[in-house]
């Protein structure tokens, strides 16, 4: 069996959740939650790949029933989606696959390192992470980058310069009792 960050992390998480789902292969039940990490982060990604409409598209066909807060979350990724675009560097790298016998994963984002930096030597990359999160603690503790970086010069012999996170923060506020228009604009 391959290794990965997630099956790993999974493991530590929960050796008896990591059964299930590599060995038995349960999947999860289906969730109606506007803001699952999956949907949401795949839409990010899709987003930040292509274009907006391409990201709620995806995210909206995860759901059988489309309600507020759906629709509230679905503006996030409208506002959020075009201001990392404008952060990222030029002839970007979108999910690379990374995999050999041992190891299998995906790197968000990997930038070609420019002739400009003289000291550079040719084959040096700078390795994005994309997170959908406000638990900036918890992933400056991760070693996930770490793992990628090995991996990605053990398996292509291509070198990392540096690695980041970008964070897109979650904006949580209790709705209460403003109407939905009132309240998308507070999390906005």
């Amino acid at each position: 069996m391959q290794y990965s960050f997630s099956r790993v992390e999974s493991y530590d998480s929960c050796p008896y959740k990591w059964y299930l789902h590599y060995l038995e292969h349960l999947q999860t039940l289906p969730t109606d939650d506007p803001q699952n990490p999956l949907f949401i982060g795949s839409a990010l990604h899709k987003g930040i790949e292509t274009d907006v409409q391409t990201a709620l598209d995806e995210y909206f066909g995860n759901y059988p029933v489309i309600n507020d807060d759906i629709i509230t979350e679905a503006m996030k990724l409208e506002y959020w989606i075009p201001k990392v675009k404008a952060l990222l560097p030029e002839n970007c790298q979108h999910e690379v696959k990374i995999e050999d016998h041992l190891f299998h994963g995906f790197l968000d984002l990997l930038v070609p390192c420019t002739k400009l930096d003289a000291e550079l030597e040719h084959g040096q990359f700078d390795l994005y992470d994309f997170k959908y999160s406000n638990s900036v603690e918890h992933y400056l503790q991760s070693n996930q980058l770490h793992v990628y970086k090995y991996e990605l010069e053990r398996i292509t012999g291509k070198r990392i310069r540096n690695m980041f996170f970008m964070f897109i923060p979650k904006s949580t506020l209790k709705k209460g009792k403003m109407d939905s228009l009132e309240y998308r604009k507070m999390v906005m």
